[in-house]
């Protein structure tokens, strides 16, 4: 009678390691579902910010090309000048002026500039240390998972070792 409980014990882990082999398997598809949803992520940041890196530089150069176009035209208007008369001076002031404004819109420009990457980089190390806790809680799963599964599996070799040596022990023997 004793093989036929240790039998039925033997299906018991059987159905446990079975159950403890699809957690794995959950758990090893977990983790690749995390992995390709964090490269989508940093693929919509890092396209963010190249975006507002864009806009923003694109910004600059239209407000910088009408200044420019100013600058132009004073010149044009001072070439025909005496270099030393009042109005040739006054122009001159006014494109120094045009160009240190020019400047400062490079200058600010910039600065939103690495604001805006200063941003998205903070987004993405929030990203990853999410993900990176994720992964972990996800790889301590699977170990306890593994480390129950080996478990399981040593009791199943030593019931079914129990039931073949009860099976023996159980057979008649006629002498």
């Amino acid at each position: 009678m004793g093989w036929v409980t240790l039998s039925l014990r033997k299906k018991e882990l059987q159905r446990t390691h079975s159950d403890l082999q699809l957690q794995d398997l959950q758990l090893s598809r977990e983790q690749r579902a995390m992995a390709r949803n964090k490269m989508y992520e940093q693929t919509l940041i890092n396209n963010d910010k190249m975006r507002e890196s864009r806009a923003l530089n694109k910004a600059q150069r239209e407000d910088s090309a009408s200044i420019y176009n100013t600058i132009k035209e004073k010149r044009e208007a001072k070439r025909g000048l005496d270099p030393n008369s009042q109005q040739a001076l006054d122009l001159q002031a006014e494109i120094d002026d045009l160009n240190t404004q020019v400047e400062a819109i490079k200058e600010d420009s910039t600065q939103a500039i690495n604001e805006s990457a200063a941003h998205f980089d903070t987004e993405l190390a929030m990203l990853e240390q999410e993900s990176a806790d994720r992964e972990a809680m996800i790889e301590d799963q699977k170990v306890a998972v593994e480390t129950e599964m080996e478990a399981v599996a040593a009791e199943l070799q030593a019931v079914k070792e129990a039931v073949s040596q009860e099976i023996q022990n159980s057979v008649i023997s006629l002498k």
